[in-house]
């Protein structure tokens, strides 16, 4: 887990990364729940932009949070002394 920056709030990283992650289950959601069917003129409706943006999200956001468990492991490169 991310260490609590001072004030006693999570960081900005690992909390962007929490909202993208819920924000690509919502995509499958949406795209579950719209659903999609065959028009009368033969073409399928459905909303494909939903999965590459629930991919893309719930990527960026697993990259963020990792990146903010190892930034909370290692110290965080702007805690270290050059």
């Amino acid at each position: 887990m991310a260490k609590v920056a001072s004030g006693g709030r999570r960081s900005p990283l690992f909390v962007g990364g929490v909202l993208l992650i819920a924000l690509a289950a919502a995509l499958i959601m949406a795209y579950e729940v719209i659903g999609s069917h065959v028009g009368a003129d033969g073409l399928l409706h459905e909303p494909f932009v939903l999965i590459p943006l629930a991919w893309l999200s719930g990527l960026a956001g697993t990259a963020l949070v990792a990146i903010a468990v190892w930034r909370s492991r290692r110290g965080g490169a702007d805690r270290r002394k050059v």
